[in-house]
């Protein structure tokens, strides 16, 4: 890549991935981005459907959403991903099936501890985070749990994210050609 550069000044350089691909671009985008060879060229990376790879002080500084946009389709169960939430999700299923009774607030007291316990293993997306189809952005510490739904699995398609962007595509296409300005 390096060479590449080199024999073409003009070359900016855009890293972008799906799965555990985005989750290389993303970091692989923040490393270049500190590199002195590197940031002297425009750089982006776009991260779609990445498992959460920067802790929470790096996921949304001005340095990271200034080169990493991060893509996430509803409950997205990649992009959610972490030791700490796996974690999370594990202590809960086992500490909620021995409980000792069914109370609600027995129940809660376990989920609080467990959520203490996991918070400091949790990493996060990065960058602008755009949380699909709800053309939101979001802090990328709301994406710190695991939804369990019928769709966390599917949603993670490639498939699914390219229908999601084309419809997003369309809606600004439509904005564009009416003179709708974005807010």
């Amino acid at each position: 890549v390096k060479t590449t550069l080199e024999n073409n000044w003009g070359y900016s350089i855009f890293v972008c991935g799906h799965s555990l691909g985005a989750g290389v671009a993303t970091l692989l985008t923040l490393i270049w981005a500190r590199d002195p060879f590197f940031k002297q060229r425009s750089i982006r990376g776009i991260a779609y459907g990445a498992p959460c790879s920067v802790c929470p002080e790096l996921a949304s500084t001005p340095f990271t959403r200034k080169y990493i946009t991060s893509i996430v389709l509803d409950d997205d169960f990649v992009s959610r991903l972490s030791v700490g939430s796996v974690t999370e999700l594990w202590m809960k299923a086992i500490n909620l099936g021995q409980a000792k009774s069914d109370s609600v607030e027995d129940h809660q007291e376990i989920a609080n501890e467990i959520v203490e316990e996991a918070e400091n293993l949790k990493l996060y997306p990065s960058g602008n985070v755009y949380h699909l189809p709800h053309n939101s952005t979001r802090d990328p510490v709301s994406f710190s749990r695991i939804n369990i739904s019928r769709s966390m699995f599917l949603v993670h398609m490639p498939n699914r994210y390219h229908a999601e962007i084309l419809k997003v595509k369309k809606v600004v296409q439509e904005r564009n050609s009416q003179n709708i300005l974005w807010k």
